[in-house]
């Protein structure tokens, strides 16, 4: 298996990645997330879920979110957890700590 390594922007807000399924694509008459023929099911139904990510020679890199959480998130049970059952502000106070300033340190 050959391995590649790629910048990619993991910023929403600037565009970075963004969601996409083949079934979504075709229901939408977008592009496809990748070429259809590289598909072993040869279906424009599937409705699994894609991230795609742009790199910075415009191409894409395009992982199914289970597996980008996983590598992510490592093996942390409890933090794994936290994330898929809370949201929001909840979500947040359960993950960060409160950083403080006691000179020209800064502690989380």
């Amino acid at each position: 298996m050959e391995e590649k390594i790629f910048n990619v922007d993991f910023s929403y807000a600037n565009g970075g990645w963004k969601i996409n399924s083949l079934y979504q694509a075709y229901k939408e008459g977008v592009s496809l997330p990748y070429d259809f023929s590289d598909y072993q099911l040869k279906s424009p139904y599937d409705k699994n879920w894609l991230l795609e990510f742009l790199t910075d020679d415009a191409d894409k890199v395009i992982i199914h979110p289970l597996e980008f959480f996983y590598r992510c998130y490592g093996h942390s049970d409890e933090l794994k957890r936290v994330i898929l059952t809370y949201s929001g502000n909840e979500l947040r106070n359960r993950i960060f700590s409160e950083a403080y300033v006691e000179g020209d340190k800064i502690f989380i």
